[in-house]
């Protein structure tokens, strides 16, 4: 009789390849890149929520609020069912974890936390940066992030180009329109 898969311990795999690809030099990145890819493949594209619930620590009602409030996403399966993407998942594991190991202990709440202090501070000011890393902190994929920054940076040069040329007519009409001299008066 074959074992059956255990989904908490490969997504706790999938927590320790990511952060060993961060520290890792390109050519072993390659090599893990592939493994997480095929161990995410393996596990799927969502996590049940009461697993998800398992192994953030705390009950699947504390979950389902914070789903309901819109801290934690989750899609509705083809079967109907309601589940936390594995991306976003991983990146909360990873928050806490880190969170943990700078402070010694932090629970899902204080991550959940901070997320929202970050997202109001963004709402009162709307800087790119601190839009970024809010960004980060999301559920997205690599592609997803690789690709956003490639949009913020590509929507950047347009709203530059679109500010110069803006200028650049408004300047032209004023000298064809003559400009004031200081002797006029």
């Amino acid at each position: 009789m074959p074992k059956l898969l255990d989904t908490s311990r490969l997504i706790e795999s999938v927590v320790r390849l990511r952060r060993a690809e961060r520290a890792a030099d390109d050519a072993v990145r390659s090599e893990i890149d592939s493994v997480l890819s095929h161990l995410e493949e393996v596990v799927g594209p969502t996590v049940t929520r009461a697993e998800a619930a398992r192994l953030l620590g705390v009950s699947q009602t504390a979950l389902d609020r914070w789903i309901s409030k819109g801290d934690i996403s989750a899609v509705v399966t083809p079967r109907g069912r309601r589940e936390i993407p594995l991306s976003h998942l991983v990146d909360l594991l990873e928050e806490v974890e880190q969170g943990r190991t700078e402070s010694g202990r932090l629970a899902l709440a204080s991550v959940i936390r901070d997320r929202r202090r970050l997202a109001e501070a963004i709402d009162d000011d709307p800087d790119p940066e601190a839009f970024d890393a809010w960004l980060l902190g999301r559920c997205l994929t690599r592609a997803e992030a690789v690709s956003m920054g490639a949009m913020r940076a590509m929507a950047r040069d347009v709203l530059e180009e679109w500010r110069f040329a803006a200028a650049s007519s408004t300047f032209q009409s004023w000298l064809e329109a003559g400009a004031p001299s200081e002797d006029r008066g």
